[in-house]
């Protein structure tokens, strides 16, 4: 008898099925959408209310959505400096940078550094903003086809 390979993505999406029977493939597809869109927002220590927030309101798979979350935590530590500097790319602020932020720290009034850590992250949270207005809805259809497929 012959052997079946199975790649580690198949094996994935085989527990997946069997975790989330009775689920339809859109609310699957969707809560992995949201457990990654949310889960790299870059403000560390808001995407647990958040997406336990979503999972609530749009009735979704809070098992999915969390350990969606959780998986891509790394990712999302990886992207924080990215959303940052391209907030400040996008804003054309060169007075604020992270480094700026340090000696600020040592010579500065406190409310000024506050100021400008709140600005950089208004700056890098709109540009994850776009980010994923963009990402998700590619990611949500192409997650649909996919579970579609496999969960047939």
């Amino acid at each position: 008898m012959k052997q079946v390979r199975t790649s580690k993505f198949n094996l994935l999406l085989i527990q997946l099925k069997e975790n989330c029977l009775g689920t339809e493939p859109r609310k699957v597809a969707l809560s992995i959408t949201l457990g990654i869109c949310i889960g790299i927002i870059p403000i560390v220590g808001v995407t647990f209310i958040t997406i336990t927030a979503a999972g609530v309101l749009l009735k979704l798979n809070q098992l999915i959505l969390q350990a969606t979350h959780i998986l891509v935590t790394p990712l999302q530590i990886i992207l924080l400096p990215v959303f940052l500097k391209a907030g400040l790319i996008l804003f054309n602020r060169s007075d604020i940078s992270i480094a700026n932020l340090t000696n600020e720290i040592q010579h500065s009034d406190i409310l000024i550094v506050l100021q400008h850590l709140g600005i950089l992250m208004l700056y890098g949270l709109l540009v994850w903003l776009v980010f994923s207005a963009v990402t998700g809805p590619i990611l949500y259809r192409v997650l649909l086809v996919v579970l579609r497929r496999k969960c047939q």
